[in-house]
């Protein structure tokens, strides 16, 4: 797999730390089979350009490129509407025939699985927010490795404790106790907040961190437990990956709050995010041309816990 390499620095730094933090207690063998990782992205909407009938906009190889088609999935709504302002100037045809569709991660990686293999396969490129780039590039130089070896969809995940005894904050979901990567470093100010109530000794000790392994790695480490190279590379995640859960930007649950609600444009001040959002999938070959994602209004909202 490409990038390992890229990891450099960034894995060992971080990596060093969670692979010795694990809290106590015995561990389950890591493997997901990919049930497990639906149901891990369903939570998470994405945004994608698509026509009327839900048809994805694809870049097509160039002439002499040998690769499939492929389609950009962009984490936020703000630099989806971004490329389809940038499109109306430089094809303004294509552009009134297209809109930003949101659909939740899970259809995209099944999409992804039912077209490997097949000639006419496509390809998915995530493309990150970039204020959200920028943000994991700084706590990468804060950390002394270089920022410019990462690359990717950056995750934002939090530390505690003391130098030789740290551990990553956990939350509570339902009777488990899961790792948080969030897609929005900003939107961590609940959990650090809510930290430093139940742990106020270890409240000085908290360290908010780029996750050492962008989301394309941690997906790929989710289908590919196998892989001996990148467990070699990267060997905190065969412990640590089944514990991980993805945590989507609050506005993006909002704005699919508002379409379930159908009061897309209108500001909704009393709906807090949901930490479980419930997207319906389809078996089509290509993503609805409907919003499938659906916010759960009753799911429990997960407080911080120091993992023993």
């Amino acid at each position: 797999m490409k990038g390992f390499g890229r990891i450099g620095a960034t894995a060992s730094l971080v990596g060093s730390v969670l692979a010795g933090t694990i809290w106590a207690g015995s561990l389950p063998v890591f493997g997901l089979p990919v049930a497990q990782i639906l149901d891990r992205l369903r939570p998470i909407p994405v945004f994608t350009i698509t026509n009327d009938q839900g048809v994805p906009l694809t870049a097509s190889p160039r002439q002499g490129e040998n690769r499939p088609p492929i389609s950009p999935i962009f984490i936020g709504r703000g630099e989806a509407q971004t490329f389809l302002d940038r499109l109306k100037s430089t094809n303004p045809d294509l552009a009134k025939s297209v809109k930003v569709t949101p659909i939740s991660m899970a259809e995209v990686f099944e999409i992804r699985q039912k077209s490997k293999g097949k000639a006419d396969r496509l390809e998915f490129e995530y493309v990150p927010m970039q204020q959200q780039v920028a943000s994991a590039k700084d706590l990468i130089k804060q950390a002394g490795a270089k920022p410019e070896q990462f690359q990717g969809t950056p995750l934002f995940f939090a530390l505690a404790g003391a130098e030789k005894e740290r551990f990553p904050v956990a939350i509570r979901q339902g009777d488990k106790s899961v790792i948080p990567l969030f897609f929005k470093k900003e939107d961590m100010q609940t959990i650090i907040e809510q930290f430093k109530k139940q742990q106020p000794n270890q409240a000085a000790t908290l360290q908010v961190l780029a996750f050492p392994l962008p989301l394309e790695m941690v997906l790929y480490g989710w289908e590919n437990e196998a892989d001996e190279k990148f467990n070699k590379e990267v060997p905190f995640f065969k412990e640590l990956g089944s514990q991980i859960v993805l945590v989507p930007p609050q506005e993006s649950l909002e704005f699919v709050r508002t379409l379930s609600s159908g009061t897309q444009g209108k500001p909704n001040p009393q709906s807090s995010p949901s930490s479980n959002v419930r997207p319906t999938t389809t078996t089509s070959p290509k993503p609805s041309p409907s919003p499938t994602v659906k916010p759960s209004p009753t799911s429990p909202k997960p407080s911080p816990v120091k993992p023993k």
